[in-house]
């Protein structure tokens, strides 16, 4: 784990006041659309390496050794050359963020064409693990440091811009940082300049630089926030008809703007799902089924498309099965997975704490923040008072972990008295409420007291949803029925655009990532994904559903559940089950139900999926071609591979709190 020893926090009420007296007037008229962004990371050329320790022949023998542990070249397109290899992520372990890796004496030239008044934002570090260890040796101390300067260059004069010195971080059993991040105001300019970064000090130092990027304040383009709550069903919302008290702060957001009645997802668990709204393509596309999957660094993402527009990309996770592990973080300038102790009851306000804090740091530049919990996930728990608010007067629940109180993995299809079940309902609920309170309306807040509010795109929605027993079964990782795929969907536009607006037609979580990248005005054609933006359907140009994708891996999570697929034809939904082993079966408490090996659904009749009509006759043309079509995606789906784990310590602990491990 990463000690951090030194954080140094920004007055943005300082920075904020320089601005206003340099740009004046000029800061009341319109910016264009395109966000006015300069990525050192993705400019620095071969030519611009001027002097780095890199360069000698002996750091080539030394390989990934010469850099920090636990860092890789960066995968983002638009990164440009290598350049030695200091263009790296890090992880942090509480977060991973973009780095030009600079160890003294490192400098690094810019040609700098933008002549613009702006900020350059940056942050300056030092890591000290065994690889700087055995560079730096054992007799450096903490008198010992490193100088971090910044030199502009501009009509022939120079003038160092930024100074400071960090020393080295203390010896510890783990890895030690020193970090500090900063602003500096850079006036208008008449000519084009030159900006080098230097790093002078104690050789062998991991000194780095953090993602330093000069922008003009909002040039007017849409900010977006994205918020997946795992595990959250659409049925306990206000804004989908939930008679409970559970989500004021998600309904008002609802009632500013439009809520999608029938999103699906493409799985009914945590890490596929994901990826599907991150990239926009369905499982057979993006190829991460398992645990032990990892996304191909040549698929782009949407904070990738994102970050190719200009825009300031964040992430603030609860980690697990959305860790930087399994690819996440690309195109991120810093994905934060801060929620480590997932037992506790207070994720949500963790969360909502963190992303207020970096939206008060970030407001004035375009930004994506995608926002993650794990608080309405199993186990269901949430302070005092909102488990009272949703219990029966004589609950013996207070908290409950459905496998624990189930026996284990192996108990999820145990039966319960009714109100034993209608306590788990209600700790679920409470969760929701509390994520309401805690997550959602505190962002909300920060968002309208920054002033951006309404130049935001924010959408709320969920990765999967959860059964209570509807199929006689707990959880989430064993099916493919609606109360698992069906997703809330809720988009409140820049200007409250299509205000109040209900879609009924069908919608996939796919669609997600070229709607967001149509309203940041990213091109989406480029990109080839499944989904297709949603706008037609906002501006009525389309009003049929849509074709969605489902797929349950055979054993995923180690589930002891054969393969399951799901598509549709219109509201005509199959269902195609593979057999349950001898071993599988025994495997769990409770004799799991059997499904035929076809099913089908009219979800507007049968909304419960309670009458399979695949034997009707006249049923069979169409479920001839669904069969067809849901048979072509399993046939992609591969056989899990054991031994291909890549799941370290923290993570092991965090899927073991969240049941996915015993």
């Amino acid at each position: 784990m990463t000690r951090v020893i030194k954080i140094r926090p920004i007055h943005l009420a300082v920075i904020a006041a320089a601005a206003l007296a340099v740009f004046g007037a000029s800061c009341r008229k319109p910016r264009p659309a395109t966000p006015v962004v300069y990525r050192f990371i993705d400019q620095l050329k071969p030519l611009g390496l001027i002097l780095s320790p890199l360069q000698a022949p002996a750091m080539a023998v030394l390989g990934e050794n010469a850099f920090p542990i636990k860092s890789r070249p960066m995968p983002e397109s638009g990164s440009g050359d290598p350049a030695l290899g200091v263009k790296r992520k890090i992880n942090l372990g509480l977060a991973e963020i973009d780095i030009l890796f600079a160890p003294p004496k490192s400098e690094y030239r810019y040609a700098f064409p933008l002549r613009d008044a702006g900020f350059l934002d940056f942050g300056i570090g030092i890591i000290r693990d065994a690889n700087s260890a055995a560079q730096t040796g054992p007799a450096a101390g903490a008198s010992d440091g490193v100088n971090f300067r910044i030199v502009l260059k501009a009509g022939g004069r120079k003038k160092v811009i930024f100074e400071e010195r960090l020393s080295l971080p203390l010896t510890q059993e783990s890895r030690t940082l020193n970090f500090s991040r900063h602003k500096v105001l850079l006036p208008p300019r008449s000519e084009e300049a030159t900006i080098t970064f230097v790093t002078a000090g104690s050789p062998g130092a991991f000194s780095f630089w953090q993602n330093p990027v000069f922008y003009a304040p909002n040039s007017g383009a849409p900010n977006i926030v994205l918020i997946s709550i795992d595990t959250l069903r659409p049925d306990h919302l206000g804004a989908y008809h939930c008679a409970k008290p559970v989500s004021p702060a998600i309904d008002a957001l609802a009632a500013e703007g439009v809520v999608f009645e029938n999103a699906y997802s493409t799985s009914s668990w945590t890490l596929p799902a994901h990826m599907s709204m991150l990239t926009g393509l369905n499982c057979g596309r993006h190829r991460v089924y398992y645990e032990d999957d990892r996304l191909d660094p040549g698929i782009p993402t949407l904070a990738e498309k994102l970050r190719e527009r200009g825009y300031a990309t964040w992430a603030v996770t609860g980690a697990g099965f959305v860790s930087s592990l399994y690819g996440f973080s690309k195109g991120f300038d810093g994905y934060g997975m801060n929620q480590v102790a997932l037992t506790d009851a207070r994720l949500a306000e963790y969360g909502g704490n963190e992303a207020v804090a970096w939206l008060k740091e970030n407001s004035d530049k375009p930004f994506f923040l995608f926002l993650h919990t794990y608080q309405v996930h199993s186990p269901y728990k949430s302070p005092d008072p909102f488990p009272e608010r949703f219990l029966g007067r004589d609950s013996r629940l207070k908290k409950v972990d459905i496998q624990t109180e189930m026996g284990g993995l192996s108990g999820i299809f145990k039966p319960m008295r009714p109100e034993e079940r209608e306590d788990i309902v209600g700790l679920y609920d409470a969760g929701i409420c509390y994520t309401d309170d805690a997550l959602i309306k505190p962002v909300v807040d920060a968002l309208r007291g920054l002033g951006v509010y309404d130049r935001t795109l924010i959408v709320v929605t969920s990765d999967h949803g959860e059964e209570f027993f509807e199929h006689h079964g707990w959880n989430h990782t064993h099916g493919v029925y609606d109360e698992l795929l069906r997703i809330p969907l809720i988009l409140k536009m820049p200007g409250s655009k299509f205000k109040g607006r209900r879609v009924e037609p069908i919608v996939r979580i796919t669609d997600i990532m070229p709607t967001i990248l149509e309203i940041a005005g990213a091109p989406v054609g480029e990109t080839a994904i499944n989904g297709r933006s949603l706008s037609p359907l906002l501006e009525g140009r389309e009003r049929a559903d849509r074709v969605f994708l489902a797929e349950f891996s055979d054993n995923a999570v180690n589930a002891q559940i054969p393969q399951r697929v799901a598509t549709n034809e219109g509201r005509r939904k199959i269902i195609l089950n593979q057999p349950f082993t001898k071993q599988e079966i025994a495997f769990f408490q409770t004799r799991p139900p059997v499904p035929p090996p076809i099913e089908l659904y009219d979800l507007r009749a049968d909304p419960g999926e309670r009458t399979n009509i695949a034997g009707r006759p006249e049923e069979a043309p169409l479920l001839r071609a669904l069969v067809q079509h849901a048979q072509e995606a399993a046939a992609l789906v591969p056989k899990k591979v054991e031994g291909r784990s890549k799941i370290d310590k923290t993570l092991e602990d965090q899927l073991r709190a969240l049941g996915y491990i015993r």
